[in-house]
């Protein structure tokens, strides 16, 4: 049926205790859901399901729905286009993208205690005009299944895993093999586990201004991470504050990591990290065109190795810092730059670093030796 229209009012799957399978399951064109909310399922709420399908929704919510699979909004095939939507309390997502959604689907809405904010797999690309997160338990956005050719503009998640507990919780993942995907901002604040994560061979994205802050989370994990085989990746500018460490690319204590590569950020600033500001790990040629590092040190991690404000790890080579600037007055015993090895038996795949390289240096306060294992 095309041109259906359904305004005001509520759908409610639990009112009689006995609902079972989808709300509201949509398969015409030209489809309008204005101001409903959808409620209390044991799976989905609204599904959008034809290749021919194409359906508005204007300010409607979908809340409280359970099972393996619940799901407040889900594009299975054809287009959605949510403006000003809210998906609050279900298990698995607020918003789902299925890999054969038409790339005509928009998100535009808010998300809080969902398993995820939003999962995108759609491989035909779409936008995300803004998405924010409050408190979903595992991410506040993730692209998995081969997500691309997204546009997104701009995304803030906040308190990822907090009352889930879960110290995995992460603002904004890229998961496995995610291409060409174009992000405008991300901000992610007191997330658990990461702030912003480039995994699983996920290449040549493009990311404008990335805020990362962890001050006020209940665990800690680094804040910027690309890892998995991660290649091409470009991000403009990073603001990192109190991640356990600012920047990790590469993860060569992880068995099925692997390298990650040719990876540019423009400007780096990161505040409060305590392992590490700065730590490449595995891979080549990666490169930050200026970084600038204040109340920092890497005390957390000296047992296994990781000395210094930025460390080169044993699997690194070719990398660069065109400009390191350490912004404050702290006195760490500890090195400002160090090339491995790593003592750690995690870290042991070959004995050095080489050929990595900070081109200009400023050190303010520092009465220990600046660097190990790089020639001044």
């Amino acid at each position: 049926a095309d041109h259906v229209a359904i305004h005001d009012g509520v759908i409610d799957g639990a009112r009689e205790l006995g609902a079972r399978g989808w709300l509201v399951d949509w398969h015409g064109g030209d489809g309008l859901l204005a101001a409903v909310t959808l409620q209390r399922g044991d799976s989905i709420g609204l599904s959008v399901t034809s290749a021919d399908a194409h359906v508005v929704a204007r300010g409607a919510v979908a809340r409280g729905f359970g099972g393996a699979l619940g799901i407040g909004f889900r594009v299975g095939e054809g287009a959605l286009v949510c403006d000003g939507c809210r998906a609050e309390a279900s298990s698995y997502a607020g918003f789902f993208v299925s890999q054969a959604a038409s790339r005509a689907t928009v998100i535009d809405g808010s998300t809080a205690r969902n398993g995820a904010g939003a999962v995108i797999e759609g491989q035909h690309g779409g936008r995300v005009t803004r998405l924010v997160s409050d408190d979903d338990d595992r991410f506040g956005l993730v692209l998995d299944h081969g997500a691309s050719d997204w546009r997104i503009g701009k995304v803030r998640a906040t308190a990822t895993g907090r009352s889930a507990r879960n110290r995995a919780g992460t603002g904004v993942e890229l998961f496995a093999h995610n291409r060409h995907n174009a992000f405008d901002e991300v901000v992610v604040i007191g997330a658990a586990g990461y702030g912003l994560a480039i995994a699983g061979d996920s290449d040549d994205n493009r990311f404008g201004r990335v805020e990362l802050d962890a001050r006020d989370a209940w665990d800690h994990d680094p804040g910027l991470v690309i890892a998995g085989g991660s290649d091409r990746n470009r991000i403009d500018s990073v603001r990192v504050l109190g991640h356990t460490i600012g920047v990790r690319i590469g993860e060569n204590d992880l068995a099925a990591d692997v390298p990650s590569n040719a990876n540019q950020i423009g400007s780096v600033y990161i505040a409060g990290a305590r392992y590490n500001a700065i730590r490449f790990e595995w891979g080549h040629d990666n490169a930050i065109g200026e970084a600038t590092i204040a109340d920092s040190d890497s005390s957390g991690s000296d047992a296994d190795g990781f000395k210094g404000l930025v460390y080169f790890g044993n699997d690194a080579s070719g990398n660069r810092i065109g400009k390191l600037v350490q912004a404050d007055t702290r006195r760490v015993p500890n090195y400002l730059i160090y090339a491995g090895p790593c003592a750690a038996k995690t870290c042991k795949r070959r004995a050095a670093p080489t050929g990595n390289r900070v081109e200009h240096v400023t050190g303010r306060g520092w009465s220990v030796a600046a660097t190990h294992g790089l020639t001044p």
